[in-house]
């Protein structure tokens, strides 16, 4: 069994990088607020999170469960040809960096549990 390879961490990880994406583009999109040529780039990138492992124990078995596909996150961007609303951004910018780091710190403890578990020491 390896211990690093579960479906679970490698969701956590994988959010990591899509949280990574996510600020990227909004990021950019708030660099080019004042830019009218600029078209505002799409941050819903939730999709890439829901293409998990089939073997996965993961799974959103109610509706109001986060990331549920019968209820979409209102909070993400829709559009990709709308201008630039730079409250909306900094609040999208926000709600990104509590998942990345809620995320982040899930992994750490995940982490933090297998050093214990190598060195015999108890948490």
């Amino acid at each position: 069994m390896k211990i690093y390879e579960n479906s679970q961490l490698r969701l956590l990880k994988r959010s990591l990088n899509v949280y990574t994406n996510q600020h990227n583009a909004i990021s950019e999109n708030i660099g080019n607020a004042n830019n009218d040529r600029f078209v505002r780039r799409n941050t819903d990138f939730s999709e890439m999170l829901t293409r998990v492992d089939n073997n996965s124990k993961l799974r959103a078995t109610n509706e109001r469960h986060i990331g549920s596909p019968e209820q979409p996150d209102p909070l993400i961007g829709q559009g990709a040809e709308e201008d630039v609303d730079l409250s909306e951004e900094m609040s999208l910018l926000a709600e990104n960096h509590i998942r990345f780091d809620f995320a982040a710190q899930i992994l750490r403890r995940r982490f933090e549990g297998l050093q214990a578990s190598i060195l015999g020491r108890s948490r």
